[in-house]
């Protein structure tokens, strides 16, 4: 999973974070290496929820949009 550091977690943490043998909605982390964005834009999914999160990469993470 592609993530940029300041996106938030569903738990309220932030993707740059977290570490190696952290764990995120129950998922061990292995390797969490920051690396350089090439691409021209960022993208988010504004969740029709009341929560505001949605699965990416097989875990639960929060939106970065507001209006949930």
């Amino acid at each position: 999973l592609h993530v940029s550091p300041m996106h938030p977690t569903a738990d309220g943490r932030r993707f740059g974070d977290l570490r190696a043998g952290d764990s995120l909605d129950g998922v061990e982390i292995l390797d969490a290496d920051l690396v350089a964005y090439e691409g021209a834009f960022t993208h988010d999914i504004l969740p029709a929820s009341e929560t505001g999160t949605y699965y990416a990469g097989g875990v639960l993470v929060g939106s970065t949009l507001t209006g949930y």
